[in-house]
């Protein structure tokens, strides 16, 4: 039952929040209208209610069980408490239910809009123009240059970047849009979570210069079926989705499948044939993903009407128009459609040759040579601000490992993948 001292939109939030804790989509909430229940009252409706909502296949009883049950009416009790906290600064927490005006016309337009955001930071971010940019946790230092670069060139056009603060391309797309203008990062858990811990500091320069977004309960921890979930959502919010470096088993893929099939523009950033993280990018254009070089690249793939500040709700549905040169039939299998599938995904792009079991300071040198270029060792103590003398011992066991190639005094990153196969 409501509480009886909620307001009107109160009492509608809190049902929307049971629904979205019990699993229960948007689509199915819309079904409720159709039969006449009103969604801020229907949990004051009696048992025999819901038995026909069951019965009309318009639940299934798994949600009709969680939706009445105590465990729920805690975790969405304790949900609407968190809303109500305000810190020294004015800073509130949000909920943001797909009722509201504030909702993202371009997010709801998605086949599977999330019912609840849960927000921390400036909601204006939500109803301005945003790109997503995205990447490997795996990055090589050119693709992290990349995703810094063009998100702080794109920031300063007045774009909103959205991205899933991640380690690798995430956390430099997020830094670069800090750096010129605002950003949206999108979690794989509970808003309460931070994950990886590693970018607590990361987390809260966001909130201080963006917004972020959640739309699973409190304290929810990262498992495989989140992140696929969450993909949804950074490209949902997006005009479009840049792929900076990725692997074809990157969760990046799954972001830029979710685009295509929500009619959004899809870009990728070509790299070295020798880099394995180049696959996922070169198999995206390949497929017809805008071969990205510059952010006139990429503003010149958007509709005109969508490169004001703000987009009004008339122009959403002109969001994108030129995806039509894509071969879906090929880019669907992108997003994973299961919890083993992305699983398995997760662990092939983490299980790259050798790289697992080395030291900090040899990933650290590794990430400062490329793929085509030799590079001196001057070049890298200036690059890794590591002596010579720990160049030479971490270099020499790279080479062991197979890792780098050594000419003389020069040195370049390995090629891990067979190109013939």
């Amino acid at each position: 039952m409501v509480k009886s001292n909620y307001t009107y939109r109160e009492s509608t939030l809190y049902a929307m929040l049971r629904f979205s804790y019990s699993g229960i989509s948007y689509k199915r909430l819309l079904r409720l209208t159709e039969i006449n229940l009103s969604i801020h009252s229907i949990l004051n409706e009696p048992q025999s209610t819901f038995d026909g909502l069951v019965e009309k296949k318009i639940l299934t009883s798994q949600q009709r069980q969680k939706l009445l049950s105590d465990n729920i009416k805690a975790s969405v009790d304790k949900a609407m408490k968190w809303k109500k906290w305000k810190n020294t600064s004015g800073l509130n927490h949000h909920i943001i239910s797909i009722e509201d005006k504030i909702y993202p016309e371009i997010l709801r337009q998605i086949n599977t809009p999330p019912i609840i955001l849960f927000a921390k930071g400036s909601l204006s971010c939500l109803n301005k123009k945003k790109i997503a940019i995205v990447g490997t946790r795996n990055s090589t230092k050119m693709g992290q240059e990349n995703a810094f670069l063009f998100s702080t060139h794109l920031a300063s056009k007045g774009f909103i970047i959205v991205s899933g603060l991640a380690t690798g391309i995430d956390s430099f797309a997020h830094e670069g849009a800090i750096k010129e203008g605002e950003t949206i990062a999108v979690l794989g858990t509970g808003i309460d979570v931070v994950y990886p811990k590693s970018n607590k500091a990361l987390f809260d320069k966001v909130i201080d210069k963006g917004l972020i977004v959640s739309e699973f309960p409190l304290g929810a921890q990262p498992t495989p079926y989140n992140f696929p979930q969450r993909n949804r959502i950074i490209s949902g919010l997006s005009l479009g989705t840049l792929v900076v470096e990725a692997d074809i088993y990157s969760g990046a893929m799954s972001t830029a499948g979710y685009a295509l099939e929500q009619n959004r523009e899809v870009f990728a950033i070509p790299s070295s044939i020798h880099n394995p993280n180049s696959k996922g990018c070169h198999l995206l254009i390949k497929q017809g993903a805008k071969l990205t070089e510059s952010i006139s690249d990429i503003l010149d793939e958007l509709p005109y009407s969508m490169l004001e500040t703000a987009i009004p709700q008339k122009h959403v549905q002109d969001v994108s128009t030129s995806n039509k040169k894509i071969n879906k039939s090929s880019m669907s299998q992108l997003i994973p459609q299961t919890q083993s599938e992305f699983s398995n995904s997760t662990e092939k792009e983490n299980s790259g040759t050798n790289l697992d079991n080395i030291s900090d300071i040899m990933k650290k040198i590794l990430e400062s040579l490329n793929y085509d270029n030799f590079i001196d060792i001057d070049g890298l103590v200036a690059s890794t601000g590591l002596s010579i003398s720990d160049l030479a011992v971490n270099l020499l066991s790279l080479e062991m490992l197979s890792l780098v190639s050594v000419s003389g005094n020069r040195y370049m990153r390995k090629a891990q993948n067979n190109l013939y196969r």
